[in-house]
């Protein structure tokens, strides 16, 4: 990641905006770099989580496994 980094140091994370432990991963630098090894007219779906974004359930994932993949990314990380 982070050679789609921003800034001089390449920066690929900030603060929760909301506060809080841990740190985020940029969305657009993570779109950035999916868009990059993803093929042209790639149709899988891209599915960045958030803790407002509606749940994961394993109904979803179901209908997920039925089409040609997906790329999932937790941006939020502690540690």
């Amino acid at each position: 990641l982070r050679e789609f980094g921003i800034g001089r140091h390449r920066m690929v994370d900030d603060t929760p905006s909301g506060g809080g432990a841990g740190m985020v991963l940029r969305a657009d630098v993570l779109a950035n770099a999916i868009d990059s090894v993803s093929p042209a007219g790639d149709n899988r779906p891209k599915l960045l989580m958030s803790p407002r974004g509606r749940p994961l359930t394993q109904e979803f994932v179901r209908e997920l496994s039925q089409g040609p993949g997906a790329v999932i990314v937790c941006g939020r990380f502690e540690g």
